[in-house]
């Protein structure tokens, strides 16, 4: 009887020892940050983002104010940033957590909510977040409040910032949400067909829409913008290493003057805010 004891416990420490080997190990899924290292290529998705990030429909040809800054950072990392997946903004998180992109990168804004599921870098710049509506409605300047009504419509994302702040603030206001991967013009475009009476974006992307369609729309007046979000790169929510790394490389950029030179090249750089340097 003792020697069949001592054989089965020999047969499960021969066991778990497989469990616990190197050769065990080196079966577990690679992280993000494991795989920029290795093959040198930081897999970007992205979504539309005037001025931020764009796309040549004919080209794909990608440029902007936030495409600059990611391929210095790549330079100042040794790596190759490449944009490979539209993603749509309410499923930034299934995207990174699939591990079909390494980090999602036009450019996005760092809420409370997507923080539950994405991890941020430090904030390369902050926008602004303003209502919009038609030219000719003045039923909501200096009276965000009245916004919350049952008889207005809000033109959102569902599951985006939009969703977000609708939660928030408007709860009573009805939704008309954009279709998915439609670009963030269609907010706007919904409020200009009456479609929706107000929609919340960065002023950056409604300047760009009202100089194709003049006189169609207008910033709602009000004494403060409605957030003031910070403009990040997403990663999952447990790639550590990645946000140091990509951390790291923000700091050079910071403190070379390259993000402030990149904002100057753009007409709309004016509506983005840089964070004071640490050193001041």
């Amino acid at each position: 009887m003792k020697n069949v004891r001592f054989v089965l416990l020999i047969v499960a420490l021969v066991f778990l020892s497989g469990f616990l080997s190197p050769s065990f190990a080196d079966n577990k899924r690679e992280t993000a940050y494991e795989r920029v290292i290795r093959t040198g290529v930081l897999r970007c998705g992205y979504g539309i983002f005037e001025p931020q990030t764009m796309k040549d429909p004919n080209t794909g040809a990608f440029t902007g104010a936030f495409v600059d800054v990611m391929q210095s950072l790549g330079k100042e990392l040794g790596i190759k940033v490449e944009y490979t997946e539209e993603v749509d903004w309410g499923q930034i998180a299934e995207a990174l957590s699939s591990g079909r992109i390494d980090a999602f990168c036009p450019g996005m804004w760092g809420t409370a909510k997507r923080g539950a599921h994405i991890a941020f870098t430090k904030p390369v710049y902050y926008s602004t977040l303003e209502a919009f509506v038609r030219a000719d409605d003045k039923r909501f300047d200096n009276n965000k409040a009245a916004i919350n009504n049952e008889n207005v419509t809000l033109a959102t994302n569902e599951g985006d910032v939009t969703d977000e702040i609708a939660d928030r603030f408007f709860p009573k206001a009805k939704r008309f949400a954009k279709g998915a991967i439609s670009g963030e013009a269609y907010l706007l475009i919904n409020v200009e067909t009456r479609k929706a009476d107000v929609t919340f974006t960065a002023p950056s992307i409604a300047a760009t829409y009202m100089r194709g369609n003049p006189g169609k729309l207008r910033q709602v007046v009000l004494p403060q913008p409605i957030l003031v979000y910070p403009n990040v790169i997403g990663v999952d929510i447990h790639e550590y290493e990645l946000v140091s790394m990509l951390n790291a490389g923000i700091t050079q950029l910071e403190n070379n003057g390259l993000i402030a030179e990149i904002l100057g090249k753009y007409p709309d750089g004016k509506f983005f805010r840089l964070p004071s340097p640490a050193y001041q």
